[in-house]
């Protein structure tokens, strides 16, 4: 039903988009207009020959004192006869309002305009302001209710908080998917049987620290020096609602805001039962160490209030990780959102709205972002999981589609029904050349074949603690063949190898007792390695024999404690390269890259000198560029890059980074990811996101956990792992934390900490992290058709001098 009367308001010196504003502390007040229009199809009259003697303004206490409502006018030919306070705290201010003799006209489909003066709030915050007039003895009427904000006055001399060049950046997600994606309507009345849930994920971005340009020094690595505790600051939440104040909800309206005493109440869709979290799963976790969300005691609708924790002084930070310190992301997640509304077909939208206030040194402020609502064709239900079985792994889907014609599934033009049940559920293999994605996207299309819409689930990977293998004696490195049959683990006790579904050993004749590092053919049939006294082997899986030119010195002569070992784009050749030839003699080192053919491990090219120590090697698997990290004795460092085919050094390389410990590429080689060292104390570690096509930075992210620097010289390797997900849109990272690298006691350190980023943002994703305490993931690979991770982990690695080490595996599960 088409709501007969409509409210607006808006403040004519609003200075944005948001119209329904009002300022504190400004010198005469605001000025605000309220637009009432008439749809009823009747001309109706204020005042006059109507029933009504004066027209109601309510205004909310919480934003209003009596010094500022006495001091309110009205803009001729209205007046204010008398208001009325509230008899207790929570209710509203009554105005009367006189209409001039004769009375205002308010034809059909027309509007009049009263015009407040000298509106003085003493309070920032969410307000309810509403219209009351009775027209007739018959019922006609008007009930009608808006929000009103109130925020800080804009002072010039004040910075912007958010915006492309300011310090935060603000996004949303709805249902799981971007911010085009609509809110579901479900039918009325809403029951547990067809409620349509609708779930919101805010997100803000400390942007700052992220800029390739950002130096922690220049601002010190925080938003804020401290806040005022009787001010705090606050990131406010809240909608349109439906009121008991109202006849009939507005188009705009996202729900009803009832409370259990009021009429046509619905635990199910009343906005005070939904669920403000600082977690994506867990709707009961409202407060961590830094921040805490929950609804405004004085607000008279529901609006979620953001604040941070008494001990969160700088309320967002240059870090991320596990060292005390906020980090540069908060992340807000709504729950139990369902409308039964009517939709305007002409603008079927509803608002959210965002504010800030009381951030020192900055102007408060306000946006409001549409949200766009469906009834029709909507996607109740779309689930999917992960299926293992002897003919192999597969993805199973089921879904319902209300007044689809057909649906799409991504990666799948076929057109699809629109209802699949768990008796007939929708299938598709695995594999690895069709690798689990990180998302898949539902889309169902109506009879005209272009209205659409859509339903993402996305997957998060949890510990299977089901699956782990027998202990290991020592940290290694391994790799699993590319048909995802065989793991080979390599360490100073030999080469191990394993059943990557069940992680238990098979039956394998190790060539050798010490290995330092693996690399396997694509047609898995071959694996070779380098062992910590320098020599390079080849080993053939199907004959279990070592290749020919097997133990071939690569290093010289020299024992080496670290060796590269990385394999050419064509296969043809081993890229072979030695850190140290002595910890205890720096100047042995040859600084070198051994370049070896496959067939019978030897050079084929004179050595290639380079100006420091190789770190890290990864072969480029479009172009077959080598892209190198190298460092000197004081830590100063750079990646280079060379060509796959001369290794000739391209011109468009070095970067500049401080002990670059870790290298990955992205699947289409578009991006290099690069962990590097801050310093020489290591005060935290370096996250690097560059262009390959020209080696510039895109996007940096300080993060408390890497690799320990120290395991590099004596261990072979860097303890950590980082690796890019086959649809290239997570970077999961490993490693261990500052805090136990620097020795703090292993009881209240946290030792480790396996967490995924968004490869383009660089930002945690909500389910992060997979892991966070005394356990630490040495090294992270997926299973070629990316069904399965597995990481190698040691508990309590801090304790005790050779803790076990374990293979562990980690599942996808869809949310």
């Amino acid at each position: 039903m088409s709501k007969a009367f409509t409210l607006q308001l808006i403040n004519p010196a609003a200075t944005g988009p948001v119209t329904n504003v009002i300022y504190t502390g400004l010198s005469g007040g605001n000025a605000l207009n309220l637009i009432i229009g008439n749809n009823s199809g009747f001309d109706m009259t204020i005042g006059g020959s109507s029933t009504g003697k004066f027209l109601d303004v309510l205004i909310s206490d919480n934003i209003l004192n009596a010094e500022a409502a006495a001091a309110l006018h009205v803009k001729a030919p209205w007046s204010i006869a008398s208001f009325i306070p509230p008899s207790k705290s929570g209710e509203a201010y009554t105005f009367k309002l006189a209409p001039p003799a004769g009375g205002v006209p308010l034809p059909n489909n027309g509007t009049i305009t009263i015009e407040l003066n000298t509106l003085e709030p003493d309070a920032k915050g969410t307000a309810q302001l509403q219209v009351q007039y009775q027209f007739d003895t018959q019922g006609d009427s008007l009930h009608l209710s808006a929000s009103l904000s109130v925020i800080g006055g804009i002072n010039p001399k004040l910075a912007q908080l958010f915006g492309d060049n300011a310090p935060l950046r603000f996004s949303y997600y709805v249902n799981n998917s971007d911010s085009e994606a609509p809110i579901m309507v479900s039918s009325s009345p809403v029951t547990p049987a067809n409620e349509l849930e609708n779930r919101l994920h805010l997100n803000v971005v400390f942007q700052e620290t992220m800029r390739p340009a950002f130096r922690l020094d220049d601002n010190n690595g925080y938003l804020v020096n401290g806040w005022d505790a009787n001010n705090p600051p606050a990131f406010r939440v809240f909608f349109p609602y439906f009121s008991v104040n109202e006849k009939l909800p507005a188009m705009l309206d996202l729900t009803d805001a009832l409370q259990p005493a009021d009429p046509h109440y619905n635990v199910i869709t009343s906005a005070w039962n939904i669920a403000g979290a600082l977690d994506a799963e867990n709707a009961k976790i409202t407060k961590n160490d830094f921040w805490q969300i929950g609804l405004d005691p004085l607000s008279p609708e529901p609006v979620w209030a953001a604040q941070p924790m008494p001990g969160n002084t700088h309320l967002f930070t240059a870090v991320m990780g596990a060292s005390g310190q906020p980090g540069p992301f908060l992340d807000l997640f709504f729950s139990h959102i369902f409308s039964c509304l009517p939709i305007d077909p002409a603008n079927p939208a509803t608002v959210l709205y965002f504010q800030w206030l009381n951030f020192p040194g900055f102007n408060d402020g306000i946006a409001a972002f549409a949200l766009e609502k469906r009834d029709k064709l909507v996607i109740p239900e779309f689930n999917c999981e992960i299926v293992r079985s002897a003919a192999g792994t597969y993805l199973q889907m089921t879904w319902t589609a209300n007044n689809a014609a057909y649906c799409l599934v991504n990666g799948d033009d076929n057109h699809l029904p629109a209802s699949r049940d768990f008796n007939h559920p929708y299938k598709r293999a695995v594999t690895a050349a069709q690798p689990l994605l990180s998302s898949y996207t539902l889309t169902a299309v109506a009879a005209d074949g272009l209205t659409t819409i859509t339903r993402t689930v996305k997957l998060k990977w949890q510990l299977n603690n089901a699956l782990q293998s027998p202990a290991l004696d020592a940290a290694g490195l391994f790799q699993i063949t590319p048909d995802g049959k065989k793991l080979f683990y390599g360490d100073a006790n030999g080469i191990k190898c394993f059943d990557p579904n069940t992680l238990q050993p098979l039956p394998f004749e190790a060539p050798a007792s010490v290995a330092a590092n693996v690399v396997i053919t694509p047609d898995s049939k071959t694996f070779f390695f380098t062992t910590m006294d320098g020599k390079v082997n080849g080993y053939n899986i199907q004959t279990q024999q070592l290749t020919p030119g097997s133990g071939y010195d690569f290093s010289g002569g020299s024992v080496a404690p670290f060796s590269i070992i990385a394999l050419s784009k064509d296969n043809k050749k081993l890229i072979l390269g030695t850190q140290l030839a002595s910890v205890n003699n720096k100047n042995e080192g040859a600084n070198t890259l051994v370049i070896v053919d496959t067939n019978n491990l030897r050079p084929v090219m004179p050595t290639i000198t380079l100006p420091e120590t190789p770190l890290q090697v990864a072969v480029g698997p479009n172009t077959g560029n080598v892209y190198v990290a190298l460092s000197d004795e004081n830590s100063n460092g750079s990646v280079i890059v060379l060509d796959g085919e001369t290794f000739a050094r391209l011109p468009f390389s070095p970067i500049a980074l401080r002990y670059p410990g870790m290298l990955a590429l992205s699947p289409d080689e578009s991006m290099l990811y690069v962990i590097s060292i801050s310093d020489v104390e290591l005060t935290y570690f370096v996250l690097s996101q560059i262009d390959t096509q020209t080696m510039q930075l895109v996007n940096q992210l300080n993060i408390d956990y890497g690799f320990f620097p120290l395991t590099e010289a004596f261990l072979g390797f860097p303890l950590a792992s980082l690796y890019v997900s086959p649809d290239n849109t997570t970077l999961f990272i490993s490693g261990m934390t500052i805090e136990a690298m620097k020795n703090k006691d292993p009881n209240e350190a946290t030792i480790g900490i396996f967490a995924a980023l968004h490869t383009d943002s660089l930002q945690e994703r909500s389910w992060s992290p997979l892991a966070k305490g005394n356990i630490l993931f040495s090294n992270v690979t997926l299973l070629p058709d990316g069904s399965r991770m597995i990481a190698a982990g040691s508990l309590n690695l801090m304790q005790g001098n050779k803790p076990p080490i374990y293979l562990n595996a980690f599942d996808p599960v869809f949310q």
